[in-house]
């Protein structure tokens, strides 16, 4: 069986062509086209296929067949490249062939829409001669598109991939990881539908019935009908459980017969268990997000899990390293930094990190995001535009504290979906061992005393003195986003005066910050609550959406990421910032679901 090389950037601008849908042609010696008999679709695998069967000029070539579609006959100068194609796609399979240069033209698809060209930049290479064994490629890139497919090497074959989603199904970052595995993405630069995973599993103590639309937890709309169609296609799997008992992790985890069965294990295991809320008292978060995780960690490794994927929060401060703490301008996430968690929720969770990080033989990878923006997320941004939503109704200015260069830094919700998805395909070839070798860093301990965690000595929880090491990589966008920049934006989108209160208050209010922050909530819960009333129709507060803002996230902390390592690793990008329009469509598809208020302003 021929051995998968890495994806190359030109074969993510050939993935609109990689299923061809009616015409099916091949290309002869002398680069004329001709009709074939249908055969099997093109599989062309997450990690890679053999170059030779994609050209950047928005060609696709293979030794059986090739979807091809112009407006003109091919040029004589594309006809010779066409022969060199046929030549090389006729030759014993190797993956260590050199595609030659191909013409830099932008072709009909055969549903008649045009691609778009190649934004690969392309390199002359030499032209090798017809009766020439092809030159060696380059060494493959680590990091494939994570738009690209949803295969994986997990075997030794090209298939598409099982994924295993635990717990969250109300979070933002699980819904909108969903969305992007199971539906075709709305805002996608594919010009067809990205290939699904053979499998979503979804387990989660929420009670989840798509076809009867009943949820227990908030799910928004698209999530929804993501789920609903995934059921029917029978690609979605929904298990209610809880995640402590030996028996549902068991059924979690094991694999239906039909793509592989239990002793094969999941590709890709995103986790997202733990207490979210952050009242949440220690001696909870110690059983259901410590002690959770290292369970978890062993029953992946007991089942044969390909990758394992945990999210962590936003609130991680930057502590040595990279220009240490005491440096504004360090982030963290950028190579040689330090950094630790703050509040009792984001302490807890890492905490949960480190445990997992020394589970024997689990191929762990965690994922810092930013703060949250984008269609139908609860988090993040959305409080803000909420308590500015307040302030319009009572005809008030929204002064805030602290300065405006404070950086918060932002990712929209469907590119963290897609970090996730390209931090699992980069790890599941490597392993544990090429994860951790390519990068790692240290994550210190948060706990007062060993005395914490003691009760969990025999699940391998880790002890403050513990060194522990783990792949970390962070998701944030690229507009380096301050205070100031989220101000403006919710100033534009609602339509209320902001500013800033001046360093005189915002120090009384550092001092005082548990007194300030209760406050605070007070006087704009008891506003959005008359907000509600006030709509037309009036909204229920039993809503998901909220303008209170948690202590942890009030302070003056500042949530400054860098995502050069996730990028180079990876080859993940984002394909969003924030920015008025994408707000806009978040208050809109709240509006649309019945929650986001639309009462005037009081006169």
């Amino acid at each position: 069986m021929e051995q998968p090389v890495s994806v190359t950037e030109c074969e993510v601008a050939m993935r609109p062509l990689l299923r061809v849908q009616r015409e099916r042609v091949a290309v002869g010696q002398s680069g004329e086209k001709k009709a074939v008999s249908p055969v099997k679709r093109v599989e062309v695998g997450l990690s890679g296929c053999c170059p030779r069967r994609v050209v950047c000029g928005c060609i696709l070539l293979s030794a059986q067949l090739c979807g091809w579609s112009r407006d003109e006959p091919p040029s004589t100068k594309e006809s010779q490249h066409l022969k060199l194609w046929g030549e090389a796609a006729a030759r014993p399979s190797s993956s260590s062939c050199q595609p030659p240069v191909a013409p830099r033209r932008c072709y009909t698809r055969l549903d008649n829409t045009r691609s778009s060209p190649c934004r690969h930049p392309r390199k002359p290479a030499p032209r090798p001669r017809p009766s020439s064994p092809p030159p060696p490629a380059p060494s493959p890139s680590p990091s494939p598109s994570p738009s690209s497919s949803l295969s994986t090497p997990h075997s030794n074959q090209t298939r598409m991939a099982t994924v295993l989603i635990l717990g969250g199904l109300g979070l933002d970052a699980t819904r909108h990881l969903v969305t992007h595995l199971v539906a075709s993405s709305p805002d996608s630069d594919s010009l067809e539908p990205r290939p699904r995973p053979a499998l979503v599993r979804i387990v989660d103590k929420a009670l989840a019935i798509p076809q009867a639309d009943a949820y227990t937890t908030y799910v928004d709309s698209d999530t929804r009908n993501a789920l609903r169609n995934g059921v029917q296609q029978g690609t979605v799997e929904l298990v209610q459980g809880n995640l402590l008992q030996d028996a549902t992790r068991d059924k979690a985890f094991a694999l239906p017969d039909q793509h592989g069965g239990p002793a094969k294990g999941f590709d890709w295991v995103f986790d997202f268990t733990g207490e979210t809320d952050f009242s949440t008292p220690e001696i909870v978060h110690i059983e259901r997000t410590l002690r959770l995780a290292l369970l978890l960690g062993r029953s992946a490794v007991a089942h044969h899990a390909g990758v394992y994927v945990r999210a962590l929060s936003p609130f991680y401060r930057v502590t040595g390293g990279g220009g240490g703490s005491g440096d504004k301008k360090a982030r963290v996430g950028a190579v040689g930094s330090e950094a630790e968690p703050w509040g009792t929720m984001a302490s807890w969770h890492h905490e949960a990190a480190r445990g997992l990080a020394k589970v024997e033989g689990l191929n762990l990878v965690l994922v810092r995001p930013a703060l949250f923006y984008g269609p139908y997320t609860l988090t993040g941004i959305t409080p803000r535009a909420l308590i500015a939503e307040v302030y319009r109704f009572q005809n008030e200015k929204m002064d805030l504290l602290w300065a405006e260069s404070l950086s918060l830094t932002t990712i929209h919700a469907a590119d963290f979906a897609s970090a996730l998805v390209s931090c699992a395909r980069w790890a599941l070839p490597l392993g544990r061992a090429g994860t951790v070798a390519a990068h790692s860093e240290v994550l210190p301990s948060t706990l007062s005393s060993d005395a914490q965690v003691s009760a969990l000595a025999d699940l391998g929880a880790a002890t403050k003195s513990d060194t522990v090491k783990a792949v970390v990589l962070t998701a944030c966008d690229d507009g380096e986003t301050t205070q100031r920049d989220i101000a403006k934006v919710i100033e534009d989108v609602v339509g209320v005066k902001s500013g800033f209160h001046g360093s005189v208050i915002s120090s009384f209010a550092k001092l005082n910050i548990a007194e300030v922050a209760e406050d605070a909530n007070d006087k704009h819960l008891e506003g959005w609550s008359a907000l509600l009333q006030a709509s037309d129709p009036p909204i229920s507060s039993n809503v998901p959406i909220s303008p209170s803002v948690p202590l942890d996230l009030l302070g003056p902390n500042p949530i400054a990421f860098d995502n050069a390592l996730l990028k180079r690793l990876t080859g993940w990008a984002p394909r969003h910032r924030l920015e008025d329009g994408v707000v806009r469509a978040t208050v809109e598809g709240f509006k649309q679901e019945g929650h986001w208020p639309t009462a005037k302003p009081r006169s």
